[in-house]
């Protein structure tokens, strides 16, 4: 695993939900015609991206520009969807709609929670990367 990846300060303790409540990593490996090579490649290119783009989403929250909050919401759901991580980019989707329509106090109460759904994701992703690495040195 990189060093340069800036999502530790995310997490905090165990979520309560399942991980396929959360991240659908089985899909995500059958849209790759079920290679789980590609799979983790996808999965580690999205834990390099996730500090930096959420990053980018809370600084447009929190500069309150409308037009900012839709596109870097817009970016951030992206990668959620791309990893099959449906109910983190449900919110980003909230968050961008709001803002598109100037609904600032909208788009920042949807914000508050995107945090909580994203630390739940990393570590539901993190913990999978941990049983593939074990597997893998068996």
């Amino acid at each position: 695993m990189s060093s340069n990846r800036a999502t530790p300060e995310l997490l905090v303790s165990r979520p309560v939900k399942d991980i396929n409540d959360v991240v659908r990593i089985d899909e995500l490996i059958a849209n790759v015609s079920g290679c789980e090579e590609i799979a983790i490649a996808v999965i580690d290119e999205f834990l390099l991206q996730v500090g930096p783009q959420l990053g980018e989403v809370d600084a447009a929250v929190t500069g309150g520009d409308c037009r900012a909050i839709a596109e870097t919401a817009h970016k951030f759901k992206g990668s959620l969807a791309a990893i099959y991580a449906r109910p983190a980019a449900e919110v980003a989707s909230a968050i961008e709609a709001a803002a598109k329509r100037q609904a600032l106090d909208s788009a920042r109460s949807e914000h508050a929670g995107l945090r909580a759904r994203v630390d739940e994701l990393l570590w539901h992703l993190q913990r999978w990367r941990e049983q593939i690495g074990r597997r893998s040195a068996q």
